[in-house]
């Protein structure tokens, strides 16, 4: 299972991940600026030969910058921002290498990120701002795209991860004035001079989208903020229905992180299959919300937290056959758990045509 964090900037995600991870240690956390196997923010994307001019010319930090370096394909991805230098400049120089603020064409922009989410292999992972925060900022600001267009691509996103065991936590900000205020104040200096906002209102009028609709200030760019997150929330109901929760921002309990997630639903549908029946991986995920998720059942029932209250050994896969070896107690523990409830287990086989429950 993967969790994509999701927002308005200040509705607090940071927070939202770090409690995720405490839940799921064994979970990777990935924020803006980290090298991510989705997301692009705060790093240049390069050729190889464009790469190999910048340690050239800054020769006296090669070491640093090839330790936040990355390679893909013909590209190379560089976490610049991590990268603590005084030279005059650099940081500046490396951000013209971002994919964001119409650096690259929009078909560009499109494959860079289709063809990475299609590449993208690992699991167990947790995405900070990954999904919709700065492609939807992008789109709406530098392509001046219409939400149609926007959501056409959302669905073109969609058929890439299909397959991949996905929910995304959006954090509703009520309240988006004092949210940005919070930050305001969090991200200044220790004299109390404001560091992000001035440049977020920078980035807000000088963009395509605020100039061709003659938009500019705080007011406006509250506006586009309060379209974004409307459009956001639109993006889960219409291209992602059984893929998202949307938590109330700064305003939910811990046990609300976990209330609905896939594992949740899940381990809920294993507790309905009855006494002396068995259901397969295919039923139990589409019992759960999501028949497309039945990789993510066999995940969830490796970790069962409660196999006393969660029957795990009541699920076989499509054929009636058993789990593995590793599963259930060692060899045999699952065949001996059913054939106490009087279900047949016949080289390794439950007949689904006689003990399969019918929902």
């Amino acid at each position: 299972m993967n969790y994509f964090v999701e927002g308005l900037q200040g509705s607090g995600k940071s927070t939202f991940v770090k409690k995720l991870s405490e839940k799921y240690p064994e979970y990777r956390a990935f924020h803006e600026g980290d090298y991510s196997p989705v997301e692009l923010a705060w790093c240049a994307y390069t050729s190889r030969d464009i790469y190999l001019d910048i340690l050239d010319k800054y020769a006296g930090i090669k070491k640093d910058i090839t330790a936040k370096s990355f390679e893909e394909d013909e590209h190379m991805i560089i976490c610049y921002t991590q990268i603590l230098t005084d030279i005059p400049g650099f940081h500046k120089d490396l951000e013209q290498y971002e994919i964001y603020n119409n650096r690259v064409s929009r078909d560009a922009f499109k494959n860079i990120i289709l063809g990475r989410l299609a590449n993208w292999n690992t699991d167990n992972n947790i995405f900070e701002c990954s999904l919709f925060q700065n492609i939807v900022e992008d789109m709406i600001l530098f392509q001046v795209a219409s939400d149609e267009e926007i959501i056409a691509f959302y669905r073109e996103i969609k058929k890439v991860l299909e397959g991949r065991d996905y929910h995304i936590a959006y954090l509703l900000s009520e309240d988006i004035r004092s949210n940005i205020d919070v930050i305001r104040k969090e991200r200044s200096d220790d004299q109390g001079h404001e560091l992000w906002f001035p440049l977020m209102l920078g980035y807000f009028n000088e963009s395509p989208y605020a100039k061709e609709n003659g938009l500019s200030g705080e007011e406006d760019m509250l506006s586009h903020f309060k379209h974004r997150q409307e459009l956001e929330l639109l993006i889960c109901r219409e291209v992602f229905p059984d893929r998202y929760t949307v938590f109330k921002s700064k305003n939910y309990n811990d046990e609300d992180i976990i209330s609905d997630c896939p594992s949740r639903r899940i381990y809920e549908a294993v507790k309905k299959i009855p006494y002396g029946h068995v259901a397969t991986y295919s039923q139990v995920a589409e019992i759960a919300g999501d028949k497309k998720m039945a990789r993510a059942v066999g995940n969830a029932l490796h970790k069962n937290p409660d196999p006393e209250n969660i029957p795990c050994f009541r699920v076989v896969n499509a054929k009636g056959e058993l789990a593995g070896e590793f599963a259930f107690g060692g060899p045999g523990a699952q065949a001996k758990l059913l054939e106490a409830e009087g279900i047949k287990v016949v080289d390794g086989k439950v007949d689904l045509t006689v003990f399969q429950w019918k929902y």
